[in-house]
């Protein structure tokens, strides 16, 4: 299905030509020609574009889109209960990742490899959290000071470390420059170092050494 809509949406700068042709193809191959589905399915690629996971339907619902003072190329997207309903009948939209869009149950319309990804991450994390704590923190500290030796002020790397040895997750973050790298790098010699017994750790040196 071809869109002049898109087409001029892409020339005015609202689009790529990706998110157009993402679209028409989708459309073309669940032989669909409904323009709301094709409209939405181009804003869920280029929000994708953008870095988000997915398109939060209730903050696009009833709002126009592709507005510009050229010329009128200006779609209206429906109110958000008959925009779900809508995308509920199409066949590219499923509640499940068998389908190229995935609508959950908060209104929030994913491209399906993302849904997967964001639902694959949310169980590893729920799994992570019902463990126990992986190191006795009496046992950690030697060797957390031989690895972070004291410099007479809070060491944040220090403590970030010391709590990604106590809890089953943890997330270290932080700007260019921080020591994100040289912290993780560290915390995974101190894991090698606290391993539960000699051999293991050989193992564990000689896969990375055939790596």
């Amino acid at each position: 299905m071809k869109s002049s809509r898109l087409r001029h949406a892409v020339h005015t700068g609202h689009l790529r030509e990706l998110d157009r042709y993402l679209a028409e193809s989708l459309c073309e191959i669940h032989q669909c020609d409904d323009e709301l589905i094709l409209v939405t399915t181009a804003l869920l690629n280029g929000a994708a574009g953008e870095g988000h996971v997915c398109l939060e339907l209730n903050q696009w619902a009833g709002k126009a889109v592709f507005v510009t003072t050229e010329f009128d190329n200006s779609y209206t997207l429906p109110e958000l209960e008959s925009w779900c309903e809508q995308l509920q009948n199409s066949a590219l939209v499923s509640t499940s990742r068998d389908t190229p869009l995935v609508l959950d149950a908060t209104h929030r319309l994913y491209l399906s490899r993302y849904y997967d990804f964001e639902q694959r991450i949310g169980t590893s994390i729920r799994n992570r959290l019902v463990n126990d704590a992986l190191a006795d923190s009496k046992k950690i500290m030697p060797i957390l000071n031989k690895y972070f030796p004291a410099a007479g002020k809070l060491d944040r790397q220090k403590l970030a470390a010391a709590i990604a040895m106590l809890r089953p997750l943890t997330i270290i973050s932080g700007g260019p420059g921080t020591g994100k790298t040289r912290t993780v790098s560290r915390l995974l010699a101190m894991y090698q170092e606290l391993s539960d017994t000699p051999s293991r750790r050989s193992t564990i040196h000689s896969r990375r050494c055939r790596r």
